[in-house]
Order: structure tokens, then sequence, then C-alpha cells
């Protein structure tokens, strides 16, 4: 095909100002079977090169994980192009949840003095399957800002997701620093996120009251570990708060 000719074509002369095609499709594996695309994954176009690496092109996957642009390249050297994919986009972002808070990136091989003028990198995925939750966080986060945009809160602010969280605890929403916590006994429980997703909503566009978990002594919660339910009755407050979020 012209395409494959245009990977394949051999590099002549001091060739520079010409276009060069990218694209590709980032997935994850869910527990149920699924290989799913990326929603909202950043994918860099680098560079290698011996001093630092150069940023080609950004491009941003769309809602299945497919990524397709074509940049300009303006240098007599053949690129050695590799992808640097990033767990983010302008209003998610996945991170550590230990001290540095580190983005989530993976990198594709290098495909060294590159001389054609179109990749294809088809479908592929991160080989850790223990990172996946990462992109299902990412793509559900996305999908959750998507939503409440399209009923027109298109300005909710950039949100920061922390994983992994203790599997043992909730899910949680800072609202101080406007950052979601997802613990790993929750990390593929969409509404889990959408609950969290939510709450950061409420943050930006609703009135917040401060919440009280403790119920009546020996009732539902103990006095030094209060928490909401969804078996005994809460506060109005609590019950609105949750609630709006389920």
């Amino acid at each position: 095909s012209a395409e494959e000719l245009a990977e394949d074509a051999p590099r002549t002369g001091d060739k520079r100002d010409y276009g060069i095609r990218v694209r590709g499709r980032f997935t994850y594996h869910r527990p149920d079977g699924r290989w799913v695309g990326v929603d909202g994954a950043t994918v860099w176009v680098m560079d290698e090169d011996d001093d630092w690496d150069d940023h080609l092109a950004l491009i941003v996957t769309d809602a299945n994980g497919y990524f397709d642009q074509t940049f300009n390249y303006d240098q007599s050297e053949a690129p050695d192009i590799y992808l640097e994919i990033e767990a983010s986009n302008n209003r998610v972002t996945v991170e550590d949840s230990g001290l540095l808070e580190e983005n989530y990136t993976w990198v594709t091989g290098t495909r060294d003095d590159f001389g054609g003028t179109y990749i294809d990198f088809g479908d592929f995925t991160g080989s850790d399957e223990g990172m996946h939750p990462v992109l299902h966080i990412l793509t559900t986060g996305t999908r959750c800002y998507r939503w409440y945009a399209d009923l027109g809160y298109v300005n909710l602010d950039y949100v920061e997701v922390q994983w992994p969280e203790d599997p043992d605890e909730a899910s949680w929403y800072n609202d101080t620093f406007e950052e979601i916590h997802i613990s790993t006994g929750s990390h593929w429980n969409e509404t889990t996120i959408a609950h969290e997703y939510t709450h950061h909503w409420v943050e930006n566009y609703a009135s917040d009251a401060i919440d009280d978990y403790c119920n009546e002594p020996e009732r539902c919660d103990e006095p030094d570990d209060c928490g909401h339910c969804l078996w005994c009755q809460e506060s109005a407050v609590d019950a609105t708060g949750e609630g709006f979020g389920d």
C-alpha cells in the first residue's frame, strides 16, 4: 500500500521540512477480558538524541484510544522516533500516591534513523498489566469530565487522581487540594471513580456543607471510626452529599 511504501521508503539526500504521519491505538486489559482503548492519554512523539530528547508532536487519544496526526519535521538528520505516553490530559491526571506524586508514563521502542513519512504503531499496551488500572482510572475520569461538559459544565477544574491507595480503605476526595484518591480495592469500579469525581463537581459548582459521618452510638458507627454507609440513616447533609455522588 502507499502507506507501507511511505513507512519503508529510504531516506535520500538532505531532506527537511516534510510531514511525518504517526498513528496507533493505546489499550489496556480489563478483568472481564476485554481490551479497551485509553481515553484521553497524552502521546508525545519523541526524537531520541545524545544530549536530550526532543518533542516532535503532542497527540491526545480519542474516546477509543486512537491517535493519528501528521507533524512537520524540519531537521536534516533522520529522527530516532519513539512515543512517550502519559496518563494525563488537560482535565485529569493519574499519578503515583507516593511523596513525589509522579505522573504515570509508558515508553515504546525507538525507530532509529527513520527515513519514511508514515509510522503505524498499531494496537499496543503497557507490558505490566498490574499498572492497567491507571489507564482505566484515566479513561473513566476523562469520560466523567466529558459527561459534565456535555451538560454545560465545561470549566471544571483540572483534577489529579492518586493511585494506589490502601486496598482496605475507602476511596476519597480531598477538597483542599482537589485530589481524588482511589484504593486498589475499587480501582476497576467505575461507580466509585464517578462518585469521587462528582465530589469534585460539587467543589466547583455547588455549596459544600461540612460532613458529619457519625451516627448515633451503637447504631452503625463506632465513636472513633465513623464513616458514611448505605445501610444506616445518615444526617441530611451526608445523605445529600454522598447520595448525590452515588
